[in-house]
Order: C-alpha cells, then sequence, then structure tokens
C-alpha cells in the first residue's frame, strides 16, 4: 500500500523536475540568441559611426524590435522576478527622457530633430531592457550578459588600431587635437563608449567562475579599451 501511494507522488515530483529543466533549457536558448544579436547590432553600431544616422539605426531598431516580439513570444518575463529599484529607475529615466523629447516636438522650432532624439534615446531604453532580460535568462551565468557591450567595444578598437596601422591618411582619424575620433566620428562619444566597453570587459575578466582563457581575452580587450578610451 506504501509503494502504491507514494509511486504517483515521486512521479509528480519528477515530471516537474522534468518540466522545469526544459524551461531552464528553453531560456538558455533563447538567451544565447538575444547575446548574439546583441553583440552583432551593437559591433555594427559602432563601426557604422555610433548609428548616429537613421540609415543604420532605424534598420538595427526593427531588429532589435523582433527580437524582443520573439523574446515575448519564446520566453515571457518570470513572474516571480522584479528589478531592483536602481535598475527600474534607470529603465524609467530612460523611457521618460525618450517620450519628453518627443513631446518637445510640439513647441521645438525643429520638431524633426526631436523626434530623430526620441527614437534614439528610446533605442537606448530598448537596449537596456533587453539587456536585462538577458541577465534574467542567463540566470547564474548572468555575468555573460557583459558579451555584448565588451565585444563591440573589442570589435570596434580592433578595427580602429588596423586602420591607424594600415590607412593611408592615419591623421584622417584623429582631431585637431591629435584626439582620437574613429570609428565612432567625435572623441567624447568615442571616449564614452570604449570606456563603458572597458568596465564590461573588465567584468568579465575578474569572473573567477570562468575559464582563464576566456578571462584572459576579456582582460586584454579591457586593455585595448581603456588604451583608446584615453587616446580618445
Amino acid at each position: 500500500v506504501t509503494e502504491t501511494a507514494s509511486t504517483p507522488e515521486r512521479s509528480s515530483a519528477a515530471d516537474l523536475r522534468r518540466l522545469i529543466a526544459a524551461g531552464d533549457r528553453r531560456a538558455q536558448i533563447v538567451g544565447v540568441f538575444v547575446l548574439g544579436l546583441l553583440t552583432v547590432i551593437w559591433s555594427w553600431w559602432a563601426w557604422q559611426d555610433g548609428a548616429w544616422f537613421g540609415v543604420v539605426r532605424l534598420p538595427g531598431t526593427i531588429i532589435l524590435c523582433a527580437g524582443l516580439g520573439i523574446l515575448a513570444w519564446l520566453a515571457p518575463w518570470p513572474g516571480s522576478f522584479r528589478l531592483n529599484p536602481p535598475a527600474l529607475i534607470a529603465l524609467l529615466s530612460l523611457l521618460a527622457l525618450g517620450a519628453w523629447a518627443a513631446l518637445s516636438a510640439l513647441w521645438s522650432p525643429a520638431p524633426d530633430i526631436a523626434i530623430t532624439d526620441a527614437q534614439r534615446i528610446l533605442v537606448y531604453g530598448l537596449g537596456f531592457g533587453l539587456g536585462i532580460w538577458l541577465a534574467v535568462l542567463l540566470g547564474s551565468r548572468m555575468g555573460l550578459s557583459l558579451i555584448p557591450l565588451a565585444g563591440a567595444g573589442v570589435f570596434a578598437g580592433i578595427a580602429a588600431v588596423l586602420a591607424l596601422l594600415t590607412g593611408d591618411q592615419p591623421q584622417s582619424y584623429m582631431g585637431s587635437d591629435a584626439s582620437l575620433h574613429f570609428p565612432l566620428g567625435y572623441r567624447n562619444a568615442n571616449a564614452a563608449f570604449f570606456v563603458i566597453a572597458f568596465f564590461a570587459a573588465l567584468g568579465l575578466a575578474s569572473d573567477r567562475e570562468r575559464d582563464w582563457r576566456v578571462r584572459a581575452v576579456a582582460l586584454a580587450g579591457a586593455t585595448l579599451c581603456l588604451d583608446l578610451g584615453l587616446l580618445s
């Protein structure tokens, strides 16, 4: 009698574990998809003047929105997860700033510029939200969510170094004060981008749970981004 009664309980527990494991695997697969998507988009935008111009920014935005739709379909936001206050404030602040920029088109003498700025800010908010969702999907490996920013910085950094070494007119990549403005086209934007990528790569390099070879590559990337940030 005891064995007969306990068998359904063991079966139910095993089914529950299988469902949880299947959900975790699906979340990891979707997480890898988002990881690759963000890495490709950030790298492409870094190479193309920081996506300052709509001809680059808008196609990338469409791809990010499609990725958000796929994410919402395949891996809905876990109802038990709540953002911590700093992350929530940062996300809401970006969205509010974008909405305010769009609203300013009503009284701005250049409403087209206001709408363009609003689009740009809201894209940053979209990217930030996707990054948060990616960290949730990766779970205990959420440190890997730094890869898109670090990878984009390393990609753009290698491209900048090769251009300086092999270009016919390396001075064309420098400003009048000899500061580096390639590939984003503006030294302050260049410096901000490479410094942000530096911290992302440093975070990967300092994670002791990662393979030492991965950490070594991340440390080399952090060094490259810091050097280029200083040059900018």
